[in-house]
């Protein structure tokens, strides 16, 4: 990490809020763009069906064609097919949303872990004392050293684990007092974070890309807060404030003397 830990604050700020960005940009795009894709896709629809009933190397898929006629014949196919084709596409953006999502939070948090491994090294060792080391490594390069090394090695094994495994680990070393929260409206609710990260499992690996997502923009808003919550948590337990500068992106260049200066953009 850099030597400066609100200068790396800062950046992880900034790069939440360029994700999200992103995210948003995504849907509004698409939500705008359906009514105009509805025509493109009614049309295309049609033109397959008009095809499909009649063409003759289509007839053997007809156990009835005149039945299949007066049923609506192509005008309801292409009704239906259309209809699934724009499904389609709001499912599979309501699903790429929140991997997308899911992706974002959970560098956050690997992120906000990274920050209090650094800043409160003392307090985390913990976590890996019961690690064997040989008593010539700590004797040649001295206990601080052997003791950065592995706690780098344990965050670099926490970004393998779960969103869960992380989140866990950042309430264990910034646990708020009781009713403390980062922003208004906002409540944590880690039963929600382990849904969501059992959706973003099963859209990937299961079944639920295929299915509706039901009150997708209220998780979306979820995960975006509670990202911010963990920021709050950092700045609450640690002090470290975001640089203006830096977060709207902005950057900073550390001068031989060692201080740090400020670059403005040109």
């Amino acid at each position: 990490m850099a030597d400066n830990p609100e200068e790396v604050f800062s950046r992880l700020f900034n790069k939440w809020a360029n994700r999200w960005a992103i995210i948003f940009s995504f849907r509004e795009v698409a939500t705008a763009g359906l009514p105009y894709a509805a025509k493109v896709v009614s049309a295309t629809r049609a033109r397959w069906a008009q095809e499909i009933a009649a063409d003759p190397e289509w007839e053997r898929i007809f156990s009835d064609k005149e039945r299949f006629l007066k049923a609506g014949g192509p005008e309801a196919m292409a009704r239906e097919l259309t209809r699934l084709a724009l499904e389609n596409a709001r499912q599979s953006a309501d699903a790429a949303s929140v991997v997308f999502a899911h992706s974002i939070l959970d560098d956050m948090a690997l992120d906000c872990c990274k920050i209090i491994a650094w800043v409160d090294r003392s307090a985390v060792e913990r976590e890996v004392e019961r690690r064997r080391v040989e008593l010539r490594m700590v004797r040649e390069r001295g206990y601080d050293a052997v003791r950065d090394e592995l706690l780098d090695g344990f965050v670099a094994d926490l970004g393998k684990d779960s969103l869960i495994r992380k989140v866990d680990f950042i309430f264990e070393f910034c646990r708020p007092p009781h009713g403390w929260a980062a922003m208004r409206g906002y409540q944590f609710d880690r039963d929600r974070l382990v849904r969501l990260d059992n959706l973003r499992h099963d859209i990937v690996h299961g079944e639920a890309l295929s299915t509706p997502i039901f009150n997708v923009d209220d998780d979306l808003d979820y995960m975006n807060r509670t990202g911010m919550h963990f920021i709050g948590l950092i700045n609450h337990r640690y002090g470290l404030e975001i640089d203006p500068a830096i977060a709207v992106g902005k950057s900073r260049t550390a001068p031989a003397d060692g201080r740090v200066a400020r670059t403005e953009d040109a």
